[in-house]
């Protein structure tokens, strides 16, 4: 019989969870990340209907998503504030996914374009900035783009809407390299659109060879994390409309594990998700 250890930040969810009055298993939390709605969804959804006072009354699924996207976008205090002011809480959710995902880049001017929708996703080292002789750099964070297979018409100012970038989660461990786990609500192929590697003044695009060259040198200096966070996005024009072929890259369809050099492989075993571990 397999042993489903809970990860730290798991328990700290459920502990701080439960200490505003909401008491989950760690079943259920994992199984709301994987089937359940989107909490950012809910929380608009419940505003838009001028219902932000009622989370009493929503399912149970929802309200249990919701909790969690609270506490991953702010902690404890952006639980307190939902049982002392759930409109406010709301609105403060909303905001900071808002923020988080500020264009990269200038607002083009003209027409509507058609466009595809890359987030960006950031990996810090842990400790002091690794200075890599290869490339000179002095790296404190690498990222990647992960692109979906998506069009959207984009007139200037657009932003993508939220619960555009649902179903993918990205992980990172020293032994196993970089993880994509595709979950029941991704309906559409990914592929990654950018490689980024910290430049000691900010984050610059490289050739995938530059970039699998820094982690197979220091991948041991970055932090293992079971859920990097989205922290901007960017628009790609949309050259065709193949969901086969996008800028010279495959798009693949569910989870897949990426090592440098070794490559992408696909990965079907549910059972090794970080959040199932």
């Amino acid at each position: 019989m397999t042993v489903i250890e809970t990860t730290e930040l798991e328990q700290r969810l459920l502990a701080e969870a439960a200490d505003c009055g909401w008491r989950f298993s760690l079943e259920q939390l994992r199984e709301s990340r994987r089937v359940g709605p989107d909490g950012l969804l809910v929380a608009q959804e419940l505003l838009e209907a001028g219902d932000g006072d009622s989370l009493s009354r929503i399912p149970a699924a929802a309200e249990m998503a919701l909790v969690d996207e609270c506490w991953r976008a702010g902690g404890a205090w952006l639980l307190e504030e939902l049982v002392k002011d759930r409109r406010r809480a709301l609105k403060a959710l909303i905001d900071v996914w808002t923020e988080a995902n500020e264009p990269a880049g200038e607002v083009v001017a003209g027409p509507a374009r058609l466009v595809r929708v890359a987030f960006s996703h950031v990996l810090s080292v842990s400790g002091d900035p690794v200075v890599d002789e290869e490339t000179g750099f002095t790296i404190e964070c690498v990222g990647l783009d992960i692109c979906h297979d998506r069009l959207f018409e984009a007139p200037p100012g657009w932003v993508p809407p939220i619960g555009t970038n649902p179903g993918l989660r990205v992980s990172y461990d020293p032994a196993e390299g970089f993880g994509f786990w595709a979950d029941e609500r991704l309906d559409c192929a990914w592929f990654v659109s950018d490689w980024m590697v910290d430049d000691g003044y900010e984050l610059k695009s490289v050739d995938r060879s530059v970039f699998e060259g820094v982690i197979q040198r220091h991948g041991h200096r970055l932090e293992k994390d079971d859920w990097l966070e989205s922290v901007a996005f960017c628009l790609l024009p949309v050259q065709g409309t193949s969901s086969q072929e996008a800028g010279g890259e495959s798009f693949f369809h569910g989870s897949m594990r990426f090592k440098p050099g070794e490559g992408f492989t696909k990965t079907i075993d549910d059972v090794l998700r970080p959040e199932s571990q």
